[in-house]
């Protein structure tokens, strides 16, 4: 219970965003929504106005919800145990999704959901093992964002039969999108600190993250949870047979 209001405490006093995470969070959600929404402004030869301004403002909006809850799962995680979490977008990433876009007429496309900063908050990690910011910690922490889009999508998952819209559909996709592509071990992005913390514990994670993936569409909660945390344990055993055969 002390923990839960200690929590408490710190998201009310430290979860915040400041400017440069506005910013770049607007940014990443223009440029993101505008590469995932590329296919939907009718015929390519007639493309139509109205209609591709709607859907960019709806996938806008899925983006931002997507990019918000993957953050904020980041910053109250961090707060938790005695760091605090800046967003960061990555300009690079987000010019190579719309090269890739472009080039393939919205085929291909890369979903740079930017990376975090972690800082030190020394008067918040007393007691903690391993006082000082180490590498497992930035791991676990990161985990967080792909974790919470995952959740999202299950979330959605199970109120779609009841809300008739694509809207619903495609956000789900969305989300399985970013955790995926946020596991790829490419600094700056999430992957590349699970990498760091941990081979196994990376290898163990992807292994979820890609199970629920792949099962969201064909069972139920139950189904998805069960079966990515199996993944998960196959991913990790084919990892250490290759690190170090039986």
């Amino acid at each position: 219970m002390y923990s839960f209001y200690d929590l408490q405490d710190k998201v009310r006093r430290y979860l915040r965003f400041n400017e440069n995470e506005i910013k770049g969070f607007i940014i990443t959600a223009l440029i993101l929504a505008f590469c995932l929404s590329f296919k939907q402004w009718g015929p390519s030869q007639q493309p139509d106005i109205l209609y591709g301004t709607r859907n960019l403002i709806n996938m806008f909006l899925i983006v931002s919800l997507a990019l918000l809850v993957k953050i904020i799962a980041q910053k109250i995680y961090a707060l938790h145990i005695g760091f605090n979490v800046e967003y960061s977008m990555w300009l690079y990433g987000l010019l190579l999704c719309l090269m890739l876009v472009f080039a393939s007429r919205g085929n291909l496309f890369f979903i740079a959901a930017g990376s975090i900063v972690i800082h030190f908050m020394p008067g918040h990690r007393l007691g903690y093992f391993r006082y000082d910011l180490n590498y497992f910690a930035m791991g676990v922490v990161a985990l967080m964002g792909p974790l919470a889009n995952i959740a999202l999508a299950l979330i959605l998952k199970l109120f779609q039969p009841f809300v008739a819209s694509n809207l619903v559909h495609s956000a789900i996709l969305v989300n399985i999108y970013f955790a995926i592509f946020s596991m790829l071990p490419i600094p700056p992005l999430d992957g590349s600190k699970i990498l760091y913390a941990s081979r196994a514990f990376y290898f163990f994670t992807l292994g979820i993250i890609v199970g629920a993936a792949i099962l969201l569409n064909f069972g139920g909660l139950f189904l998805t949870i069960l079966g990515s945390l199996l993944i998960g344990v196959l991913f990790l055993i084919v990892f250490l047979w290759i690190e170090k055969p039986f």
